[in-house]
């Protein structure tokens, strides 16, 4: 038992002890954390003194408080080094933001002096230059050009509430945006209810009132026949018709028609087609803004209102959707004509799954999807919107077909022809050599000669077949095909196949390079030219060609060539690459032949004219089968099937 309690002692005067340093040095390590690293060692050295630096379990006590001290003095340092880091970048974040306001302030400045600068400009104008309406819009266009942020009705009622405070001395009116919106669409309103009114007000009291009709399209009016055709047809039903496009070829047709006013807005300027696609994109809405402006101003103030609007599409952008509204503010129905798919055409350029042309097909079916009808160039278009697009409005197939001036020329007419174009002249000047040309005198042309003694004219007995191809010079037609088959025909042609003379008209961006290489070819037997042919020679080139070609793809698959329809007018079978509805106006073996590369083409050729002229069995058939074709013209086409939708 005694020895028992000895040992009870002993350990609870170790514990105590224990307790008593452990409580002094916790008393160091405070002053330690407010005196520093340096006042540290120090005192650690008079704790050790304190307690006896010579007895074993004050150094082990020590040592392990020594070590604690230290990692906590490791994981402050930490610490704080990381919070100085967050500070710092908080700080120089805070700095970028105010440098980038700073910048938004000075390009708000910059907007702002630049329109006071204009303001000022138009107040210094006479009282009668500011009462000119023509000159006032063209100088709320600059500052609405210039003023990003405002529209053109903005800024025309600020400036005209500025103008009135310069005679009143009171201070201008300022509007809100949201202010100025809802006026807009007020006026929108009252725009469209007025005239409703006028002209149910004019049909109750039985006036006479004129039939008009409106033709848009975003392109050379000279240049396309299918709406100058329109045009002409309701000219010829009574309609008066204001033509709105662009100059460029004169419409020789429609130009001296007393029921049709061309009104040509301005051309955008046309970028290159082999340009960089980003300068493309920052281009286009650059063209878009400027179309917009234009064609806003002419349907809505240079023409009458019209009971229908007929529109072409393509282009898309921004056609349809400023046709749409301008309808429905002047209460007048649309017809779409679809000659294609614009985004179709888009995709072309930057690429099917690019997600502008996704956009730009969601923005066509938008606009397009609803009109008073729906005009369509082939079947396969037709049950395309119906099937596919689900758009509302009657839907009509109006397949092309050539109006009566197109046709097959006889022998004299020909010859006059001939005689005026001189295409003898032509092959010299863009070809090498003139072997390939039969002897020439005053009474003959490459093709025909005529009898001095009775005044008869006939075919050469040496003539060359001449073969037509019409051309926009673009991406869609590889012309390429026409070329190498033309070599290979050279190639393998001896003596007895007759000479070809192509003939290829059309202007296009890719018509220069085209012309570098026909240059350099080397052909006996062959000749290849170029010319633009007038819209009154055109046709009676084809009427004296003896075979058509064309190179004519589709970006869709559902829009047929127009020229080819004009060759068949003229009597004048064709030889075509395939797509997908070409069958809708080519049948192969019967009204002409359908190829897919320059090797089928090339076979096309000489089993055509392999022992020419006695064996022209083939070319006749096909001759006889597109007389079938011309007995549909384009006026009675027309008038059985658009002129039921004008009545509906």
């Amino acid at each position: 038992m005694p020895s028992e309690r000895s040992s009870i002692d002993n350990s609870n005067k170790r514990n105590n002890y224990e307790e008593q340093c452990y409580q002094q040095i916790d008393n160091s390590i405070s002053s330690n954390c407010n005196n520093g690293l340096s006042s540290t060692k120090s005192h650690h050295h008079s704790s050790a003194d304190t307690f006896g630096g010579n007895d074993p379990m004050s150094q082990i006590i020590l040592q392990d408080r020594r070590h604690r001290n230290l990692l906590a003095s490791k994981k402050y340092r930490a610490k704080k080094q990381k919070l100085d880091r967050e500070k710092n970048e908080l700080i120089q974040s805070l700095s970028d933001e105010n440098q980038s306001l700073k910048r938004k302030v000075q390009e708000l400045e910059f907007e702002n002096k630049s329109l006071k600068e204009i303001m000022n400009r138009l107040t210094t104008s006479s009282a009668a230059s500011i009462l000119d309406k023509e000159r006032l819009c063209r100088k709320v266009l600059i500052i609405s050009f210039i003023y990003k942020q405002s529209s053109a009705l903005y800024a025309l009622v600020n400036y005209l509430l500025y103008l009135k405070t310069m005679n009143d001395s009171e201070p201008a009116l300022k509007f809100s945006e949201s202010t100025i919106l809802v006026i807009f669409l007020i006026f929108i309103v009252l725009f469209r209810f007025i005239g409703i009114y006028f002209q149910n007000r004019s049909l109750s009291i039985g006036l006479n009132i004129s039939k008009n009709v409106t033709l848009v399209v975003l392109g050379d009016i000279g240049r396309s026949p299918r709406m100058r055709y329109h045009a002409l047809s309701f000219a010829q039903n009574g309609w008066t018709v204001d033509f709105i496009g662009y100059d460029g070829t004169t419409p020789s047709n429609i130009i001296d028609n007393p029921k049709i006013k061309i009104h040509y807005i301005s051309h955008p300027w046309r970028l290159p087609d082999n340009i960089p696609k980003i300068l493309f994109l920052l281009y286009a809405p650059i063209k878009v803004y400027s179309q917009i402006l234009f064609l806003y101003w002419t349907l809505l103030f240079k023409i009458n209102r019209p009971d229908f609007v007929l529109v072409q599409n393509p282009p898309s952008i921004p056609t349809l959707m400023i046709v749409q509204f301008v309808c429905w503010l002047r209460s007048t129905k649309v017809i779409i004509d679809w000659h294609n798919f614009g985004y179709t055409i888009l995709g072309l350029r930057l690429g099917h799954d690019s997600r502008i042309v996704k956009i730009a097909k969601w923005y066509e079916k938008l606009y397009g999807g609803r009109a008073h009808a729906h005009l369509t160039v082939s079947s396969a278009m037709h049950r395309e919107l119906m099937y596919k697009w689900d758009v509302k409005g009657a839907i009509v197939t109006l397949h092309d077909k050539p109006p009566k001036h197109f046709r097959r020329l006889n022998i004299d007419e020909i010859h006059e022809f001939l005689l005026r174009i001189n295409l003898e002249e032509i092959i010299l000047k863009q070809s090498i050599g003139s072997e390939f040309l039969p002897s020439s005198s005053t009474n003959s042309t490459l093709l025909t000669t005529k009898s001095l003694t009775d005044g008869t004219v006939k075919y050469r007995n040496d003539r060359p077949i001449l073969i037509v191809s019409s051309t926009s010079w673009t991406a869609d037609e590889d012309f390429s095909i026409l070329l190498k088959a033309a070599q290979m025909f050279d190639n393998l042609a001896d003596e007895t196949f007759p000479k070809l003379l192509f003939v290829i008209t059309g202007k296009g961006p890719l018509k220069e390079k085209y012309e570098k290489e026909i240059s350099k070819m080397s052909m006996r037997r062959v000749r290849i030219i170029t010319m633009w042919l007038s819209a009154e020679d055109y046709p009676l080139l084809l009427g004296s060609a003896d075979l058509g070609v064309c190179l004519h793809t589709s970006s869709s698959g559902m829009d047929l060539p127009m020229k080819v329809v004009d060759m068949f007018g003229c009597g004048l079978p064709v030889c075509a690459v395939g797509f997908d509805c070409l069958n809708e106006l080519v049948r192969h073996n019967k009204n002409g032949l359908i190829f897919n590369n320059d090797e089928q083409l090339a076979e096309q050729l000489i089993d055509l004219f392999t022992n020419y002229p006695a064996n022209t069995a083939k070319l006749e058939s096909m001759r006889e089968k597109v007389s079938e074709f011309q007995k549909d013209r384009w006026d009675t086409n027309w008038d059985r099937k658009i002129l039921p939708l004008l009545d509906s």
